[in-house]
């Protein structure tokens, strides 16, 4: 394997905190394109799309304002238009607290909630169109609300960017698909923290 792993983690961090609108296809006219400039109905914000996926297009934000949920966008070029369903929401929660293995421990103070994700070393298989890299990705959430409603939040926020319907935009690989490795794993523990974790296979070339 002589592809940078690094560009993998690059990828999955930029996946779970880049801006983006989830829409799953409710789009008219016609699909939304690279370049498309958007302005919120209702914030006023304005944002360059930047990626365009099957469910759900990241975008670069024009302004100090932010695009909002039931916001009316239109592309500029496209002419596709929609009203903002789900925004990434575990941007909304999280903010920039995603972690690469571990949490910095200087920011251990008024942290939460945060979350930490681990790749294990690719593990190569040859399939007849050529050769493929599987992945287990694991992500864990912590949160130290009294209730599980903020950690119960974070595991739907996490459904909807990663799911089979998800591409995640990695430099220098391909990526092919992702599936649930297992059934997620909740508890508190002797800390009175909420821990999450769930564990994924994802395949690149």
């Amino acid at each position: 394997m002589s592809k940078d792993i690094g560009d993998v983690v690059t990828g999955i961090y930029n996946h779970l905190i880049k801006d983006k609108v989830i829409h799953d296809g409710v789009v008219t006219k016609s699909p939304f394109q690279i370049n498309d400039v958007i302005t919120g109905s209702v914030s006023g914000a304005s944002a360059t799309i930047d990626y365009v996926g099957n469910n759900h297009f990241t975008y670069t934000l024009n302004t100090d304002l932010k695009l909002k949920v039931n916001d009316v966008i239109t592309g500029s070029l496209s002419g596709a238009t929609c009203t903002v369903p789900v925004i990434n929401q575990l941007h909304t929660t999280i903010s920039d607290r995603i972690y690469f293995q571990e949490a910095i421990e200087d920011e251990l103070v008024n942290l939460f909630p945060y979350i930490v994700f681990s790749i294990n070393a690719p593990d190569s298989f040859l399939y007849y169109t050529g050769e493929y890299e599987t992945i287990a990705l694991s992500i864990m959430a912590f949160s130290e609300q009294s209730s599980s409603t903020q950690i119960t939040a974070i595991n739907k926020q996490l459904n909807d960017l990663i799911n089979k319907k998800s591409k995640i935009v990695m430099s220098n690989w391909d990526f092919k698909g992702i599936t649930r490795k297992s059934l997620p794993t909740l508890f508190r523990d002797a800390n009175k923290i909420w821990n999450f974790e769930m564990i994924y296979d994802f395949i690149v070339q």
